[in-house]
């Protein structure tokens, strides 16, 4: 994820938490002189269960306050905000799938279809709630608009963004702007609605809530540039999911699994990244 950065002249570290546990030395001479922390993408809940562990959860919102970039991909976007709509019960993403607790002679077919998306807790460097993804279906082949529509209704006192794969969200000081691929599609409409054929528009962002007097969903999208305080709400109150502790159990850091057990590369992907730029990068 960092190749392109390095390749600029830009010096690149990591701190790797799904295998390891970083001192707290190690951690705080990762985050000091960082201009850009980037986390990737992976199991959510897990990787915010290690941030707030081991603290570097304070330090990545200390680092902001000084003036650092915070970014991210998919798990990478939604540890920002105060949570999201998450993926960290698919077994397929578990430290050593399927975890403890989950048959072990499921197939993959089975194991990538036996889950739900939950409401996961964030750092809480932004308000809201996030969806990444938005325009996509995950492997059990259910929506992501359709999913988060339904967390929406039972988070009513939250507001939310929903961001297109091809889409991303750069917030500098009090403004926003929308950046999008070019040739890519999303759910975006000619006419600006929503498309639930994602192969039929372009890619963008929506601003999602639940009415308070009669509980319909609002869903509006997100302008090319405009302010933070349009995107970004504190929410009426907020309810937790209470699937979370199930997920924990099903994928704690202290399991590694049987003594024939191999982590799988693609699975929690906690990594974070830090890099000091060799020059003022204008765009990223």
């Amino acid at each position: 994820q960092t190749d392109q950065l390095a390749a600029l002249g830009c010096n690149v570290s990591e701190l790797l938490l799904a295998y390891e546990t970083p001192s707290s030395d190690e951690i705080q001479a990762a985050c000091d002189p960082a201009d850009v922390i980037l986390v990737s993408g992976g199991n959510t809940r897990f990787a915010v269960d290690r941030f707030v562990e081991l603290g570097i959860d304070k330090l990545m919102k200390e680092a902001a306050e000084r003036g650092a970039v915070l970014a991210g991909g998919s798990a990478g976007e939604i540890v920002w905000l105060d949570g999201g709509h998450s993926d960290s019960k698919d077994p397929t993403s578990y430290k050593v799938p399927p975890g403890p607790l989950i048959n072990p002679s499921l197939t993959d077919d089975e194991l990538k279809s036996s889950w739900a998306y939950i409401r996961m807790n964030g750092i809480s460097a932004l308000p809201g709630l996030f969806c990444p993804h938005y325009d996509k279906a995950a492997s059990n082949v259910i929506p992501l608009a359709e999913s988060f529509s339904n967390m929406m209704r039972h988070n009513a006192g939250e507001y939310s963004i929903g961001v297109d794969n091809w889409a991303a969200i750069e917030v500098d000081g009090d403004d926003y702007r929308l950046i999008s691929r070019a040739n890519e599609t999303g759910s975006v409409g000619p006419d600006g609605t929503f498309n639930s054929n994602a192969t039929k528009g372009t890619p963008g962002a929506w601003i999602v809530s639940i009415n308070p007097d009669d509980g319909s969903l609002i869903r509006s999208l997100v302008q090319a540039e405009g302010k933070y305080a349009d995107l970004f709400r504190e929410a009426r109150c907020m309810t937790q999911d209470q699937m979370l502790p199930v997920s924990q159990k099903q994928n704690p850091f202290d399991w590694n699994g049987p003594t024939t057990s191999e982590p799988t590369s693609s699975a929690v992907g906690v990594q974070v990244y830090f890099w000091a730029a060799a020059f003022i990068l204008t765009e990223l």
